[in-house]
């Protein structure tokens, strides 16, 4: 058995890829470019509890900056729009060129009842459900 009864996942709880801090960002998916206003808000936002750490200290780096999120890649969402970037391009910069070219859907083996996380039903589920997303794309439609 790999798994207890009341099991949680780590990685998605205080001590795991969280960031409280999110919480209030109120970044969407709704549209493409309310989704990169919302990151480009977000690495622009100062956080109080960052700012008390500092950047520095003896020298050494403790953090990229002081805000909300240093990095667009910090966004700890359960799923995210990407294009593969180039030289010297930030993730959003990527989208607003190109659009979605993917979708990174995270955080899904997280059930707790089953040993590796995740069940074939959810699988064969979540890929029916990306190909149903993705067919009823028309060329040419806005990316939402």
């Amino acid at each position: 058995m790999y798994y207890l009864p009341y099991a949680t996942s780590l990685r998605l709880s205080d001590l795991g890829y969280t960031n409280k801090s999110q919480s209030n960002l109120g970044i969407t998916f709704n549209d493409l470019h309310e989704y990169v206003a919302g990151l480009k808000r977000a690495i622009k936002t100062p956080s109080e509890e960052y700012a008390k750490i500092g950047l520095q200290k003896d020298g050494k780096y403790l953090q990229i900056n002081s805000n909300i999120l240093q990095i667009e890649n910090e966004l700890y969402a359960p799923i995210r729009p990407k294009r593969v970037t180039r030289r010297g391009e930030t993730p959003s910069d990527a989208l607003l060129r190109g659009g979605i070219e993917y979708i990174e859907v995270r955080s899904l083996d997280i059930n707790p009842f089953s040993p590796i996380g995740v069940d074939a039903q959810q699988v064969r589920f979540l890929d029916l459900f990306m190909v149903w997303w993705r067919a009823g794309r028309r060329a040419g439609d806005e990316q939402r």
